[in-house]
């Protein structure tokens, strides 16, 4: 969470890249953490940050299908802009919510969390919610509800917590449930 409040540090606006870069060499968990919450606050509702959430979280899936353990974004997405206040205030809440998972949650049942097959499997995951939250994104309230899965296992991945993982696939079925009952 240092990096990520540095990046935010003494600016008023922060590209995505460079927050990509403060949290990509701890891999993808911080990334989805982050990713999520955005949606999940209230600044998920402000149009347009779906679709560039959507977006980010495409890129991130097809990136842990294939293996790779850095993101690479195209320049265009890249230049986005984040508010530096919105990055700092993401920082401080992470901070005290890990703070305060950290001695309850850990390594558990790592094999879920940390296996080739399961950073795929989350990867596919995140494929489907990007494209889902992009156009979700127009109905107010939905991404919100679309979104707790990917904080959820952001957290498993980052913590190496196999049952955190877990439970995002618990929670996932209920979220398939919501999209199939609100298609047309």
């Amino acid at each position: 969470m240092a990096s990520l409040e540095q990046t935010g540090a003494g600016r008023e606006k922060v590209a995505l890249r460079a927050v990509i870069e403060a949290l990509g060499a701890r891999g993808f968990g911080p990334l989805l953490v982050v990713l999520s919450l955005l949606v999940i606050s209230p600044v998920g509702m402000v149009p347009g940050v779906p679709a560039i959430v959507g977006a980010t979280l495409f890129l991130i899936g097809l990136h842990m299908m294939i293996g790779r353990t850095r993101l690479w974004l195209p320049a265009r997405l890249g230049r986005v802009m984040i508010g530096a206040n919105l990055l700092r205030g993401a920082a401080k809440y992470l901070r005290k919510v890990m703070g305060w998972l950290h001695p309850v949650l850990g390594q558990r049942r790592s094999g879920l969390s940390a296996s080739p097959l399961a950073v795929a499997l989350i990867g596919i995951t995140c494929v489907a919610s990007g494209v889902i939250i992009i156009f979700a994104g127009f109905i107010p309230g939905l991404p919100f509800a679309l979104s707790w899965h990917l904080l959820v296992f952001g957290l498993g991945l980052t913590l190496r917590d196999g049952v955190l993982v877990a439970i995002g696939w618990a929670i996932v079925v209920p979220e398939i449930a919501l999209i199939l009952w609100l298609w047309p």
